[in-house]
Order: C-alpha cells, then structure tokens, then sequence
C-alpha cells in the first residue's frame, strides 16, 4: 500500500472511531439526565433542565461513573425522597437495572474498557503511530477496526436502552393525560367532586 493511501485510510478509521465514542457519549449523557426525575408539578421541568445541563458538562468517564451507579445502581426505595407536606402533585420516576449484581459488574468492566480506550486515541495516539510507515499505518489501522466493533456493540446496547427508556416515559405520560391518571395524580380533586 502506498503511504498516502495508508495514511488517508487510517485518518478516517480515526476519525470513525473518535465519531463513535461521542456517539456513545451522547447516548449516555440522555439516559442519565432522564434516568431520574422528581419534584412537585411547579419545580419538575426546572430540575429537568438542570440536570440535563448538569450532565450535557461531563466526560465520557464520569459519564460511565454515573452510568454504573445510577442506571446499574441498587433500587431506590419508591417513596424515599417524596418531601412531607406537600401542596402540590410530587413526581418521581427512576430507570434502573439494579437487581442484577453480574450484568453490573459486566457492564462496569465493558465502559471502564471502552473510557480507556477512547481516552488512549485521544491522548496518546501519536506515540504508536509512525506517519512515514506503512506497515504502523496499517497495524494501527487493524487495531482501530477492532476498536470499532467494540464500540459499535456498546452504541447498540444504548440505542436500545434509550428507545426502551423513551418508549416507558410515553407510556406514563399517556397513562397520566388519562381520567385514571389524573385521579391518580391529583387525588384531592377527585375528592372534592
């Protein structure tokens, strides 16, 4: 293979890769920022926002840090954090897989894998790359395909989480628009009819 060839192919298997790794990265940064949500009917859309702000700011490796404690984090007792006395409708809904102490630590090892990984092309993918060689061009080239099929499988794994996740909130958010659920919400109103 000539060079230039060498060097334009593994350019764009650099450039695929480090595409990818912001793809998983945004995935995540949606499943956490939705992953918990409570507050009163007049502060939910308020902490929303602030939560998604709060998450939009992280790396990938915080972002799997959040990721496993509290996607793959134990259960949350349902009626923990709902504040006494309150005046208004308390919302809180949480999406986690808790129950499943191997697929956890499975799931732990895979991103911490994946966060090295992209942390490696990123920071230090000059040392292992000879520009003027193109047999380090395509050793590097091969090692990148690997790493895309990686990637890839994860990037799958949380496009199917995030349809999961979208699909739950819309059923409950049907669920609430109906004469059911807004006795279910508002109670007291029912009451005083």
């Amino acid at each position: 293979m000539e060079i230039e060839d060498a060097q334009t192919e593994v350019y764009a298997k650099i450039g695929r890769n480090m595409l990818l790794y912001q793809q998983l990265e945004m995935l995540l940064k949606f499943l956490i920022a939705r992953s918990d949500i409570s507050g009163t009917a007049s502060q939910l859309k308020k902490r929303m926002e602030k939560r998604s702000e709060t998450t939009h700011r992280k790396t990938l490796g915080q972002l799997a840090g959040d990721y496993t404690e509290e996607i793959l984090g134990p259960e949350i007792e349902p009626f923990a954090r709902e504040p006494e006395n309150l005046t208004e409708p308390f919302v809180s809904m949480t999406y986690r897989f808790g129950d499943n102490e191997a697929y956890q630590k499975d799931k732990t090892e895979e991103l911490a894998k994946l966060v090295e990984q992209r942390n490696d092309l990123i920071h230090h993918l000059l040392p292992q790359l000879d520009l003027t060689s193109s047999k380090s061009c395509e050793k590097l080239g091969y090692k990148l395909d690997a790493q895309t099929d990686v990637i890839r499988i994860e990037v799958k794994a949380m496009q199917t989480l995030v349809e999961s996740m979208k699909k739950a909130y819309s059923e409950i958010a049907a669920y609430l628009k109906t004469e059911e659920g807004r006795k279910a919400l508002f109670p007291e109103a029912d009451a005083e009819s």
